[in-house]
């Protein structure tokens, strides 16, 4: 399944950064995935071909620091504003003015990574060895966990310098609550998870 996803590496600002892509885009828009803490690329995988099997394009990134993105030499230093202008960078790269952005909180519980983690503990029903193997063996071993802990939790203080961005930048926001979501969401429920982007693609997607 995963291995009809295509990746690209895009140099910039003195950074290598992975992007993962399916699909092509039939139906004309695009989505933009961005993974979490302490994510990577993979944790949207059912959701990119979801889409794709529907007629758009997914694409998602290995944000800076992790899975196969490079860090960057003073992780420290990295800001909020270095996140954006790395996403935009990736647009740019592959020619793309306007996305449907699909992204999630960052506020992972030290208690759900540590249980992911620790071998002597279960895995949860929906997150397989293969998938462990994706996190770890593919991924960490390259970029390690230093840079994710460093961004974007130590840098929380810092701020944005906007107050709410979904009220500011999403007038038309629409919520929607799996209540028995946890943090991994769209891989503990990748079929809700599925519908809920694609009966939103379909209801907006000739706007765009």
């Amino acid at each position: 399944m995963v291995d009809k996803v295509e990746h690209s590496y895009l140099d910039t600002r003195g950074l290598s950064l992975h992007i993962a892509h399916v699909g092509k885009g039939e139906l004309g828009a695009v989505l933009f995935f961005i993974h979490g803490f302490p994510e990577i690329w993979y944790s949207w995988r059912h959701q990119m071909h979801a889409v794709a099997k529907a007629g758009f394009k997914a694409i998602t990134p290995d944000l800076r620091g992790y899975g196969l993105s490079t860090q960057p030499s003073e992780s420290e230093k990295t800001t909020w504003e270095d996140l954006v202008a790395d996403l935009l960078a990736i647009l740019n790269f592959l020619c793309i003015p306007k996305v449907f952005i699909v992204a999630k909180d960052c506020g992972a519980r030290t208690a759900e990574i540590i249980e992911l983690a620790d071998p002597s503990t279960p895995l949860p029903h929906w997150f397989t060895e293969e998938d462990l193997n994706a996190y770890v063996a593919a991924v960490y071993e390259k970029s390690g966990f230093q840079f994710p802990l460093q961004m974007p939790y130590r840098t929380l203080h810092k701020g944005t310098g906007i107050d709410d961005p979904k009220l500011e930048f999403v007038p038309d926001l629409e919520v929607e609550y799996i209540p028995e979501g946890s943090h991994f969401v769209q891989e503990q429920f990748p079929d809700p998870v599925n519908q809920l982007v694609i009966t939103f693609l379909k209801n907006h997607y000739l706007s765009y």
